[in-house]
């Protein structure tokens, strides 16, 4: 499967680590030369120079092909539009990075949809290997409403987990 990841930090390094070593077709995309050419001695991705949420960018990757669109670099904000912008050119599922509790928390499944993201990763939340087996487990990406209410009952339970 075809799947972009926005943003070479750590997150975004192991991610695609993991990613390469289950055959996924990985394209990485982050605006720093500097982790690019760290990847690019490190892993066998795709590696894009630029912004996540350029959609002349992302028109010259291809995403009519694209299977799960990752957003984590280290702005909730450029995750969220990144997703967007994915979700705008026909990508079936997109995941962002937050690190702002209140954004996933006080969003519903509508507006969710609305914005784009399918789902809100916090990895305060979530340890690397449970985010790992949480997106192995969803890579064949099953129907888009089995995920939405999937997504919508693990935000109810953690909004229920945060009041307690």
């Amino acid at each position: 499967m075809k799947i972009v990841i926005v943003g070479a930090g750590k997150v975004g390094y192991s991610l695609a680590q993991r990613l390469i070593q289950d055959d996924h077709d990985v394209y990485v995309i982050d605006r720093s030369p500097e982790r690019i050419q760290n990847l690019e001695n490190t892993l066998d991705v795709s590696l894009v120079q630029g912004n996540g949420s350029d959609v002349q960018l992302l028109d010259e990757i291809g995403m009519s092909d694209v299977g799960m669109f990752i957003a984590v670099t280290d702005s909730d904000e450029v995750n969220m539009l990144s997703c967007a912008v994915a979700k705008i050119t026909g990508v079936p599922t997109t995941i962002a990075r937050v690190r702002d509790n209140s954004v996933a928390e006080h969003m519903d499944a509508e507006m969710r949809a609305k914005l784009g993201v399918d789902l809100f990763i916090n990895l305060k939340w979530l340890q690397l290997k449970n985010y790992y087996k949480y997106l192995k487990l969803h890579l064949p990406l099953m129907l888009k409403t089995l995920v939405k209410v999937q997504c919508a009952l693990w935000s109810l339970n953690l909004l229920r987990s945060s009041l307690c």
